[in-house]
């Protein structure tokens, strides 16, 4: 038979191993789900700033052409 009786309920600790984990499992996704979106933006910032100063190369050559007028320049901001 085993040797636990009720008055001891409160005093094992047979389970805190397993109700700790439960309790930081939230903290811990978070913090590994925000560290996971963080490298994903800092990833994806690269290629948009990329894209953003090939479009602002291509409308400052367009101010450098002889025949440009304003309205080009936007269009060509927008194309690219």
């Amino acid at each position: 038979m085993s040797n636990r009786h009720p008055s001891n309920f409160w005093s094992h600790r047979s389970g805190a191993v397993i109700t700790n984990f439960a309790l930081l499992l939230p903290a811990i996704l978070i913090t590994s789900l925000a560290a996971i979106d963080y490298s994903w933006t800092i990833t994806h910032k690269d290629v948009y700033q990329e894209a953003a100063d090939i479009a602002a190369l291509a409308a400052a050559k367009e101010l450098t052409l002889s025949d440009s007028k304003r309205e080009n320049v936007n269009d060509i901001a927008k194309a690219i």
